[in-house]
């Protein structure tokens, strides 16, 4: 894609295209012992009051894991379902939390917001019960993710390809999975299909520890990547803290999966951007 967008850009009729042979997900012969019939679970986060970039970027990457297929005992993985995030496949630059120099902010980043997709596929993978193989936190807490019913605090995931942090899990059932996305502008949802597994999943309420008061002043940043003149509030005051969130899956009263997610949330400040360029 990236090699016929540059083509057009030059204005050039001909454009060279590497190709590679990809086996599919599932064959022909394969199909007809497949049954994905059961919704297991779903999830819900609120994206509509996001800025158009980010709105953009979350609606966009949802689209993309939609309709994955997870096998019996197979993995999967939010980076490979969401390809790559880049300008060329059509992500807009949202903002991002990163480390530069020591300290946590955050910056203008292309495809800023695809967290929130795949928090919301944690958050019904979560109460699906399947195993989580990989899942990172958000350097920050972000409200908008403890919302009931899927949500709870500490009940989150961040990805970067470019720094290889992914978001996987294992598909523990005896059939295929498939994961269902759909968007209206205010609410994105997920929803976990396949066959009913008889298990019963449970979670204690979060165990908040080691808060660390946020400071209210206003933090101001210069920022390369914003038009000289322009500003952008981009983070809000929120406590820092440790959250560990108990959950247990059972399946005819025998404990199957027994897990404990950890997070650790740094305080976030209030922050405004400069535009310098």
């Amino acid at each position: 894609m990236a090699a016929i967008l540059s083509g057009v850009r030059a204005g050039s009729l001909q454009v060279a295209v590497v190709t590679k042979d990809v086996a599919p997900q599932m064959t022909a012969a394969m199909a007809g012992s497949v049954q994905i019939r059961d919704l297991l679970t779903s999830s819900a986060t609120e994206y509509g009051s996001s800025a158009p970039a980010r709105f953009h970027n979350v609606e966009l990457a949802a689209s993309r894991v939609n309709g994955a297929l997870v096998p019996p005992g197979g993995t999967f993985s939010f980076n490979d379902a969401v390809g790559p995030v880049t300008y060329d496949s059509g992500y807009q630059t949202g903002y991002g939390i990163l480390i530069t120099n020591g300290s946590i902010s955050t910056v203008p980043s292309v495809g800023g917001g695809i967290c929130q997709v795949a928090t919301t596929v944690f958050q019904s993978v979560f109460w699906a019960g399947m195993p989580v193989q990989e899942r990172s936190w958000h350097l920050y807490w972000i409200p908008r993710y403890g919302q009931p019913p899927s949500g709870m605090k500490g009940l989150d995931a961040t990805v970067d390809p470019d720094y290889a942090l992914d978001f996987k899990f294992r598909n523990a059932s005896d059939n295929w999975l498939a994961v269902k996305s759909s968007y209206d502008g205010s609410m994105l949802r997920f929803e976990l299909w396949g066959t009913q597994t008889g298990w019963q999943v449970s979670a204690e309420q979060p165990v908040i520890t080691d808060i660390v008061p946020a400071t209210q002043e206003m933090h101001y940043e210069e920022s390369a990547e914003l038009p000289r003149g322009t500003s952008v509030y981009v983070e809000h005051a929120e406590d820092g803290f440790n959250a560990a969130i108990h959950r247990v899956v059972t399946k005819d009263g025998q404990v199957i999966d027994d897990m404990i997610f950890r997070s650790n949330y740094a305080p976030a400040r209030n922050t405004t951007l400069v535009g310098t360029g």
